[in-house]
């Protein structure tokens, strides 16, 4: 099973748009779910440093370190014709100033301790992540 990317469902998470300030998203962030994800991670795994939540536009990110290495974990909406409370979750390294700079692709982060700790999250509490769909970050994009 590949485990470089989630779908999954949950009625838990708010599908209003997200306040911020004078401003109002015109999509769900997910940073309830993030939220989540970053407490259960750390309950299980109290040796990883993970930021607090931090918004973007289409979704909530967490900024993982784990030793010298930099990640972030992505968390979004992914709604479809019949089905609403539907979230995503993919794993991509941190990029430096100069990858940015030069405009390289974040890279999908090769199976690990993220993705085991995340599928450890999610297995721990069926009732709230329902569904759940891990797949290749390649078929990822395909779906998506």
């Amino acid at each position: 099973m590949a485990l470089e990317a989630a779908r999954l469902r949950s009625d838990t998470f708010s599908l209003d748009p997200t306040p911020e300030g004078d401003k109002v998203y015109d999509l769900p962030l997910g940073d309830d779910l993030a939220a989540v994800l970053r407490e259960r991670m750390l309950a299980l795994a109290p040796h990883l440093w993970i930021d607090d939540p931090i918004r973007e536009d289409w979704g909530t990110v967490l900024w993982v370190k784990v030793e010298r290495e930099q990640y972030y974990i992505n968390v979004q909406w992914l709604p479809d014709k019949s089905v609403e409370n539907r979230w995503g979750i993919t794993f991509t390294e941190r990029r430096g100033f100069w990858s940015s700079l030069l405009g390289h692709r974040r890279q999908s982060v090769p199976p690990g301790l993220l993705q085991e700790l995340v599928a450890q999250v999610l297995n721990a509490d069926p009732s709230t992540f329902r569904e759940v769909e891990w797949m290749s970050y390649d078929e990822w994009e395909e779906r998506i």
